[in-house]
């Protein structure tokens, strides 16, 4: 579920005639919001299954699974050459799994980006924020107040970067200036 907030003060109905235009499909929540000053936007629908924020695979490998497959190859009676060989063509494989999956990841929230971007200029704030938790839970009062919190600028924002985010964060996109 990803949730959007906004300051009170931002105007709801451009912020929503713009989400439809970005394909985004944002509403206001009709539960408690959870705080005075801030205003939630979710899903139009059940959920945000499909929805591609923070779904790219971290750029890290399990060293240690490296060396035991290694230990038990030797024990086979691979030669040097035929295991390394071998770690190749899984690292190459592993790699292309990865770059397929960011690839795909990255291509879905295009929309997103473009949404975020323009969202200060629709909605007359300098900020708009973003929280998503895998659960389906919206931004909740104990959430916004105990959860990590993070800025970005929204001049710096591109794909990878919401592709990457992580869930129950408190992401605020700050126009410059």
């Amino acid at each position: 579920m990803v949730s959007i907030f906004v300051s009170a003060a931002a105007g709801l109905d451009a912020l929503e005639a713009w989400s439809d235009d970005c394909g985004v499909r944002r509403r206001r929540w009709p539960d408690p919001q959870p705080a005075r000053d801030i205003l939630v936007l979710g899903t139009a629908g059940m959920c945000d299954c499909g929805v591609t924020i923070g779904s790219a695979p971290p750029a890290r490998r399990a060293r240690g699974h490296e060396e035991r497959t290694v230990r038990e190859l030797r024990k086979r009676g691979w030669s040097e050459a035929k295991i390394a060989r071998s770690l190749a063509q899984g690292m190459e494989a592993r790699q292309r799994r990865e770059d397929r999956k960011q690839a795909m990841a990255v291509a879905r929230v295009e929309e997103w980006v473009t949404f975020l971007k323009g969202a200060p200029t629709h909605a007359r704030v300098r900020a708009i924020g973003l929280f998503y938790r895998e659960d389906g839970r919206m931004l909740s009062a104990k959430f916004l107040k105990d959860a990590r919190r993070e800025r970005i600028a929204l001049g710096t924002l591109e794909p990878l970067t919401l592709a990457r985010l992580d869930e129950g964060v408190l992401y605020e996109f700050a126009a410059e200036g």
